[in-house]
C-alpha cells in the first residue's frame, strides 16, 4: 500500500512513506515500486520510501556501545522528541561563508554538517557530516544542526575565540578485545559482521546460547557469514575477530560460571523473542542474565582475576537490550554502563524519519564505521586537567582536531549534556569528563 501511494495509486498523498522491516535484504524491494518517470532523480526516489530495519539499528548501536559505552543515551537524547533533535535549514545569509565559521554563529544549536544541493561526484553523498572547515556554504545548501526545535535557534555573532591549541595527548591505540554475545535471533550475522568492522585485529567473539551449536553455525553460513574463515561460497569472511560457540543456559549461574565470564572485556545481552514469551517475560531473562554476569564479575575481581585486556572484571562493559521500557528502572541494580530499549529507540527513529525524510540517510551515515560518527572521547584530548574553558572554546579545540563537539558527559551525571544552553559559561574540566563529538574515528 505504501509503495502504491508513492507511485501514483493515490495521487493526493505526495509525502514519503516510512517502513519498518525485519530483514535488511528486503530494503531494495521497497524501492522497486517507485515510479522512475515521476521521480527521475535517484536521491528523490530514495526519499519516497524510507525502510528501517529495527534489528539492524539495535545491533549496530549495541556493537558501538560495547566500544564506547554511553552512546545509547546520546542517541536516545537526540532521537526523542522531548529534547534536542536533528534539523535541516537553509540560511541564505551564510552563502559564501566557511563551514567552520557557521559552527560558531548559533548560540542555541550545534552545527554538525550540511545537506548540499549538488551531491558529490565521487560518491553521490549529499548529507555531509563534519565537512572540512574551509568548505564554503553554497546557495541551496542546508545546515544540519542539533537544536531543541526548528525555530529555537538563529544566527548570531561569530563566537570564535583564541583559546590555544589542544594538549599533546595521544589516544590509546585500540587493542584486541574479547566479547561475549549472549542470545540468538534472526539476522544475528549482521551484528557479528558489524562488530568485525569496529574491533582491532586479533579480537575474539564468543556466542553463548542454549540453542544447539551446530544449528547456529549452519545458520550463520546459510545467512552469508563465513564465520570460520574457510572460504564458504557466497559468504562474507571475518577479518578482525575469531568466533567461538558455547551452549549453556544463561539464566543459571552454574552455566555462566562455565563460560569464564571474568575473561570478557564486554558482554552484550540480547532479548530473545520466544514462543509464549513476550514483553516483560522476555526482559526477565535478560535481567536475570545481566545481574548474574555482574555478580560473577564482582566475585572474580575479588579473587584477582583479570579480563582479556588485563582489566578488572567488575569494570567490564555490559550492554543489555530490553524490549519493554518498564524494565529500564530495574537495570540500575545491574550497574550496566548502557542499555538499549529496543522498542523505544525504533519508535523514535521512525518518528524522526516521518518528520524529515533525510533523517533516514543521516542515521545510515551515523551508524556506519566509514566516515564520521558520534564518539565519546576523553576530555584530555581537548584540555589539561583543571583547565577552565567555555563550551565555545571546547568546540574550538575540537575543530582544531577536525571534529565537531556537540556536548559532554561528566561523572555522576545520568544523562549527557547535548547542545549546552549556556555555551559561554566557563567550566573547570576534570579527568573522567568526556566530550561528545562527530569525528571520523
Amino acid at each position: 500500500m505504501c509503495i502504491r501511494d508513492s507511485s501514483g495509486g493515490m495521487p493526493f498523498l505526495d509525502g514519503h512513506a516510512v517502513v519498518e522491516l525485519r530483514d535488511i535484504d528486503n530494503e531494495p524491494v521497497c524501492l522497486m515500486g517507485i515510479d522512475e518517470d515521476k521521480y527521475p532523480d535517484e536521491i528523490e526516489r530514495k526519499r519516497r520510501i524510507l525502510p528501517l530495519v529495527g534489528n539492524d539499528l539495535i545491533g549496530r548501536l549495541m556493537v558501538q556501545c560495547s566500544i564506547e559505552p554511553g552512546l545509547a543515551r546520546v542517541f536516545c537524547h537526540i532521537l526523542a522528541f522531548s529534547g534536542n533533535e536533528f534539523y535541516f535549514k537553509e540560511w541564505p545569509e551564510l552563502n559564501g561563508k566557511r563551514f567552520a565559521d557557521a559552527c560558531f554563529m548559533f548560540e542555541d544549536a550545534v552545527v554538525i554538517g550540511m545537506r548540499i544541493s549538488q551531491p558529490r561526484e565521487e560518491d553521490g553523498a549529499y548529507i555531509i557530516l563534519n565537512p572540512p572547515g574551509m568548505e564554503e556554504i553554497q546557495p541551496g545548501d542546508a545546515l544540519l544542526v542539533v537544536a531543541e526545535d526548528d525555530d529555537s535557534y538563529s544566527i548570531g555573532k561569530l563566537k570564535l575565540t583564541n583559546c590555544g591549541a589542544p594538549p599533546d595527548y595521544e589516544e590509546e591505540v585500540p587493542a584486541p578485545c574479547k566479547t561475549l554475545l549472549i542470545g540468538w535471533r534472526r539476522d544475528i550475522q549482521d551484528m557479528v559482521m558489524e562488530l568485525d568492522k569496529w574491533v582491532a585485529p586479533g579480537s575474539e567473539l564468543v556466542m553463548l546460547s542454549d540453542h544447539d551449536i551446530d544449528y547456529r553455525k549452519q545458520d550463520l553460513n546459510d545467512n552469508g557469514l563465513d564465520w570460520e574463515g574457510v572460504g564458504v561460497d557466497d559468504c562474507d569472511k571475518l577479518i578482525n575477530i575469531r568466533v567461538q560457540f558455547l551452549q549453556e543456559n544463561p539464566i543459571f549461574k552454574r552455566d555462566l560460571l562455565r563460560c569464564n565470564i571474568e575473561n570478557f572485556d564486554s558482554v552484550l545481552v540480547l532479548t530473545e523473542t520466544r514462543p509464549g514469551s513476550e514483553g516483560l517475560t522476555s526482559d526477565s531473562r535478560t535481567m536475570i542474565t545481566t545481574l548474574l554476569v555482574r555478580h560473577i564479575q564482582k566475585e572474580k575481581a575479588e579473587e584477582g582475576c583479570v579480563t582479556f585486556r588485563g582489566n578488572n572484571p567488575s569494570s567490564a562493559i555490559v550492554i543489555p537490550e530490553i524490549s519493554d521500557p518498564r524494565t529500564a528502572a530495574l537495570l540500575g541494580l545491574a550497574k550496566a554502563q548502557d542499555f538499549i530499549v529496543s522498542g523505544d529507540l525504533i519508535s523514535m527513529a521512525l518518528g524522526q524519519m516521518s518528520e524529515e525524510a533525510d533523517i533516514h540517510q543521516l542515521l545510515k551515515d551515523l551508524f556506519s564505521p566509514e566516515g564520521n560518527e558520534i564518539h565519546i572521547k576523553d576530555v584530555r584530548l581537548y584540555v589539561t586537567a583543571g583547565e577552565t574553558l567555555s563550551f565555545w572554546e571546547i568546540m574550538n579545540r575540537a575543530r582544531q582536531r577536525c571534529e565537531v563537539s556537540i556536548g559532554y558527559q561528566r561523572p555522576g551525571d545520568e544523562e549527557p549534556i547535548i547542545n549546552p544552553a549556556n555555551k559561554a559559561d566557563r567550566i573547570t574540566w576534570r579527568t573522567g569528563d568526556m566530550i561528545v563529538v562527530i569525528a571520523e574515528d
